[in-house]
């Protein structure tokens, strides 16, 4: 799950790449690994480096120039949170789209762009 080419230059961008990352297919086997790693060390020192490495992609902290403000970095956090909830109701569901996950991406985008206009 690489980054764009072109990191992204609003909120509205981050949380395009974020559910990029979280809304692959292929994030349904990070949410096994992360659940799996909970209840088993040895497997936990195995996987958790490669589950690291996808955590560092989605952390405020890889994004400082967009998330300058705690309402930003908030935002971003309660957003990553959601994003991740809807993939684990895809990874429950056969590993398709929700129902409702448009409009909640839509809703999440809608306020983001407002954060950003405030500054």
């Amino acid at each position: 799950m690489p980054l764009p080419a072109a990191p992204p230059a609003d909120l509205p961008g981050l949380l395009d790449v974020t559910w990029a990352a979280i809304g692959n297919p292929r994030f349904k086997a990070v949410i096994e690994a992360w659940l799996a790693m909970a209840n088993d060390p040895a497997l936990r020192e195995q996987i958790g480096p490669v589950v690291a490495q996808f955590s560092a992609l989605v952390s405020p902290d890889a994004m400082p120039a967009i998330l300058t403000s705690p309402r930003h970095r908030d935002f971003y956090l309660l957003a990553r949170e959601t994003m991740l909830g809807l993939a684990l109701g895809r990874a429950t569901g056969r590993g398709r789209p929700l129902r409702h996950e448009r409009a909640v991406l839509a809703q999440l985008r809608a306020a983001a762009a407002e954060l950003d206009n405030q500054g």
